[in-house]
């Protein structure tokens, strides 16, 4: 039987490089938004539109988290809570967060 020999399996996850890069990539995404221009002018349709459609994710956002604590009120710790927006998603608190992050942009 041949014994063939164990190479040492490539470094996959080499945290310098990384750190690198998002080093990088911060400073690249710092400069855009320093001297970026905006692709819509304020005042123009198109920029109404995408601020109405922010408005509406933050919207939603806090209604789904005001839903979910006024569902579960005082019953959090003496019960599991299986109906309601807790029937949907194991954490509707936390799953209602993603709605608001592109909109606060």
């Amino acid at each position: 039987m041949a014994y063939t020999s164990l190479k040492s399996a490539p470094n996959a996850f080499d945290q310098h490089k990384r750190l690198i890069v998002v080093q990088v990539a911060a400073v690249l995404a710092l400069i855009l938004l320093m001297f970026g221009k905006p692709a819509l002018a304020e005042g123009s349709n198109g920029h109404e539109i995408v601020e109405t459609i922010g408005f509406a994710m933050v919207l939603i956002c806090f209604l789904g988290r005001l839903w979910s604590i006024l569902f579960v009120g005082g019953r959090k710790n003496d019960e599991l809570v299986m109906s309601g927006p807790f029937s949907m998603t194991r954490n509707p608190l936390y799953s209602s967060r993603p709605s608001a992050r592109p909109a606060s942009g």
